[in-house]
C-alpha cells in the first residue's frame, strides 16, 4: 500500500505541468485585447437617449459604466462629436481633469447638482484630444478663435448679426466662461485651487433666473455617476440628450455649421 501511495504521488507530480499547459490552452495570449468591463447598457441608453447598440459598441473600449457616464455627460453638455480615435485616447489616458479641459468644462463636480449649460446650442470648434498646442481662426459671418497651449485654453466667438458673444478662458488656477446674446446672459467662474464656483443664468425673454454657488470636488467618474444617478431618481424623465449620433469610425475637426451660420470656411493657422 505504501509503494502504491508513493507511485500515485510521483504520477501526480509528473502530470501537473502537462495539466497546467492544457488548462491554459486557448486562453488569452500576450498582447491580446482584454474583455470589456461590465456596462449597464440600459442605464446609459436611457440616461443619454442613445441607442443600446451604440452603448454596446462603446463598451468594447474597456470603459465601465461610471467612466462612460462621465464621457457621455461631457459629450452631452457641449455637443462635441465622439470618434473611435477619441475613445481610444480616453481609454488609454483616463485623465478625467484633462478630458474636461479638452471639452472646455471645469474639472469639478458641483455640490448642489449637475452642471448643465443653458446657452442655446450651436456648432463650435473643439481642440483635438491629445494636442498640446492648437490654433483655429475664422472670420466671416462670425468671428471664432480657439487657442490652446500648455496651461491655457482661450476661446472667443462673436456674431454681430445675431448679437452673440461668447468667451472661455482656462488657466492652471481659474475657469471663466461668459455667454451673452440679446436675451440671455450666462456666466460660470471656478477657482481651480479651491474648487469654489459661482454660476448665473438670466433669460429676459422667459424670466428665468438661476444662481448657484458652492464648493465643488475634483471630477471623478464615481462622483459624477453618483450625481447623475441621484438626478434620475429625483427627476422623473431626466435625460442628458446627446446632440449628435456617435460618429464612430471617423475623425473630425469641426461640426457642420448651422443654417444660420453657413459660409466659406478658412480654418486659418493650426499648430
Amino acid at each position: 500500500m505504501k509503494r502504491l501511495f508513493i507511485l500515485v504521488c510521483l504520477f501526480m507530480m509528473a502530470a501537473a505541468p502537462l495539466m497546467a499547459k492544457h488548462k491554459n490552452k486557448g486562453g488569452p495570449k500576450e498582447g491580446a485585447v482584454q474583455p470589456a468591463q461590465p456596462v449597464d447598457v440600459d442605464f446609459l441608453a436611457v440616461t443619454f437617449n442613445v441607442d443600446r447598440a451604440a452603448v454596446i459598441r462603446l463598451s468594447r473600449y474597456g470603459l465601465d459604466t461610471r467612466e462612460l457616464t462621465l464621457v457621455l455627460y461631457l459629450h452631452a453638455v457641449v455637443g462635441r462629436p465622439l470618434t473611435e480615435a477619441d475613445l481610444r485616447f480616453i481609454a488609454a489616458e483616463r485623465n478625467w481633469a484633462r478630458l474636461a479641459w479638452y471639452y472646455g468644462l471645469p474639472p469639478v463636480v458641483f455640490e448642489d447638482g449637475l452642471l448643465i449649460l443653458r446657452r442655446p446650442w450651436r456648432a463650435r470648434v473643439h481642440p483635438p484630444l491629445g494636442r498640446k498646442e492648437y490654433r483655429h481662426r475664422y472670420k466671416g459671418l462670425y468671428e471664432e478663435t480657439l487657442e490652446i497651449r500648455p496651461g491655457r485654453y482661450e476661446y472667443t466667438y462673436r456674431n454681430k448679426r445675431l448679437g452673440v458673444e461668447e468667451r472661455l478662458e482656462i488657466t492652471h488656477d481659474k475657469y471663466e466662461y461668459k455667454y451673452k446674446d440679446r436675451f440671455i446672459e450666462e456666466r460660470l467662474r471656478v477657482d481651480l485651487r479651491t474648487y469654489r464656483y459661482e454660476y448665473s443664468y438670466e433669460n429676459r425673454r422667459t424670466g428665468e433666473d438661476v444662481r448657484r454657488s458652492g464648493l465643488g470636488r475634483p471630477l471623478t467618474p464615481e462622483l459624477l455617476y453618483r450625481q447623475v444617478y441621484r438626478e434620475r431618481e429625483r427627476t422623473p424623465g431626466f435625460r442628458l440628450t446627446v446632440k449628435f449620433n456617435l460618429a464612430l469610425g471617423g475623425d473630425w475637426e469641426k461640426d457642420e455649421p448651422s443654417e444660420e451660420e453657413h459660409g466659406d470656411k478658412d480654418h486659418g493657422e493650426q499648430d
